[in-house]
C-alpha cells in the first residue's frame, strides 16, 4: 500500500511540473528571462528524477532540495513581487518536500502543493 501511494504521488508530481502553461517563460514578461529560468529549473529537476526508484525516498527528497535552493536563487534576481513570491513560495515546498508512505495526509499536502505550482508560476510569467 505504501508503495502504491508512493508510486501514485510521484507520477502525479512529475505529470504536473511538465504541464507548466505555454506561455511560462514567453516573451511577452518583462520577467521572461527568470521565467525560462524557472522553467529550466523544473525540466531539470524532472530529468534528474526521471529514473530514480519510488523508494528511494533520500534521493527524491535531496533533488527537491536541490530544486528549492535553485528557485530560491531565481527568486532573488527579480523585482516583481507577484513572481518572486510564486518563487519563494515554490522554493519553500520544495525544501519541506518529504516522502513518507507511512503518513498519506503528508504526502497529499505535498503533491496538492506541487500540483498548484505551474498555473501560479504560469500567471506569474504571463
Amino acid at each position: 500500500m505504501r508503495y502504491q501511494l508512493k508510486r501514485l504521488a510521484l507520477t502525479g508530481i512529475a505529470a504536473m511540473l511538465l504541464a507548466l502553461p505555454a506561455g511560462c517563460g514567453a516573451g511577452g514578461s518583462s520577467n521572461a528571462d527568470i521565467c525560462t529560468e524557472a522553467a529550466a529549473a523544473l525540466d531539470a529537476f524532472n530529468a534528474a528524477i526521471a529514473n530514480v526508484k519510488v523508494d528511494d525516498t533520500a534521493t527524491w527528497e535531496g533533488k527537491a532540495k536541490e530544486l528549492s535552493g535553485k528557485l530560491g536563487e531565481i527568486a532573488g534576481k527579480t523585482d516583481d513581487a507577484q513572481l518572486k513570491g510564486v518563487l519563494l513560495a515554490m522554493s519553500t515546498t520544495w525544501a519541506n518536500f518529504k516522502l513518507d508512505g507511512n503518513d498519506p495526509a503528508s504526502m497529499e499536502k505535498s503533491v496538492k502543493l506541487v500540483s498548484e505550482q505551474p498555473a501560479k508560476l504560469g500567471q506569474a510569467c504571463a
